[in-house]
């Protein structure tokens, strides 16, 4: 089967590594929902809905898929966030691999792992940052959150969107500089700007305790990130649900009682996010061969919080 298997992935990873909690995730990653037809996206859907599939049969349709698109919509397809931070050049190499409907997914796998391989070092580490250095930098995001720029106004969006993609700024330096631009906009545009999701469905009152925090650019982000942190909490249980992502079918697949065992792990904010990883795996581990089967495969260490987040 020709596939595209770095995009089927980008797919699989927004699907997958949610945690289970109450707010349903974007289907398709940032980029992806303005480009695919109407009649792919629908199939993406099926397919994410589908609770009979292994992860490999969901990985195998969700390629073929990709296979039947146009060219011309291939060629516009945001890479997975390591790739895309590349430099343009190394960026439209890939690209052009994605597109080679002669290869394998085999070989278009390991075409891409040689062709990284063959970066200069200092571009490999933006692909794959070394376990040693700060988890932040593993994932920044590429785009500021979406609804930001009708808000905050082309220059300013421009400003934000040249920080998120350098290659040359660490990331306290892209957080300084974030920060920096976002006190330029004036406190009524700051208001308007969208909440992280779940966050406009807490009450009235919450909101606008943690939109003060958020939109608080004369504290650094880290003191930002602390507040909210401690605001969340300081939630009841069933108001941080709102907060997490919802299951991924795996997730939903498994039986009442280990899907609450899940939510407990979650619930207990006393857990560091080694000691919640730790009790997961445990979980998955403890389940009969056939449901472990069905589930994606599962890291040996925990693996890097989500993009400038710790676990909620």
């Amino acid at each position: 089967m020709n596939s595209l298997t770095i995009f089927s992935m980008t797919i699989l990873v927004a699907t997958t590594l949610a945690a289970p909690f109450a707010v349903p995730p974007p289907l398709l990653p940032p980029g992806f929902d303005e480009l695919l037809p109407s009649e792919s996206k629908q199939k993406l859907m099926e397919l994410h809905l589908n609770r009979d599939l292994t992860f490999e049969q969901r990985r195998e349709a969700i390629e073929q898929v990709f296979d039947e698109l146009p060219q011309e919509i291939l060629a516009k397809l945001p890479l997975p966030p390591g790739l895309e931070r590349l430099p343009e050049e190394h960026k439209q190499k890939f690209r052009n691999l994605q597109m080679d409907r002669s290869m394998t997914a085999v070989d278009r796998h390991n075409k891409v792992k040689e062709m990284v391989s063959q970066l200069p070092e200092e571009l490999q580490q933006v692909v794959n940052p070394p376990a040693g250095i700060p988890p932040m930098v593993r994932g920044f995001p590429s785009r500021p959150p979406p609804g930001f720029e009708a808000i905050v106004g082309p220059s300013v969006f421009k400003q934000l969107v040249k920080v998120h993609e350098s290659t040359d700024l660490t990331v306290p330096e892209k957080k300084n500089m974030i920060d920096l631009i976002m006190r330029q906009v004036p406190r009524a545009q700051l208001e308007k700007l969208p909440l992280p999701p779940g966050f406009d469905l807490l009450p009235f009152e919450a909101i606008q305790r943690v939109r003060a925090i958020f939109t608080n650019f004369e504290i650094n982000w880290d003191e930002r990130h602390r507040l909210v942190m401690n605001f969340i909490q300081q939630l009841p249980r069933e108001q941080r649900r709102l907060l997490r992502p919802s299951p991924p079918p795996f997730i939903m697949e498994l039986p009442v009682e280990v899907r609450e065992q899940i939510e407990d792990i979650f619930d207990d904010v006393a857990l560091s996010p080694p000691e919640r990883f730790h009790k997961m795996r445990l979980v998955f581990q403890s389940l009969p061969e056939e449901m472990k089967a069905r589930l994606p495969p599962l890291p040996d260490k925990m693996p890097p919080p989500p993009p400038m987040m710790t676990s909620l």
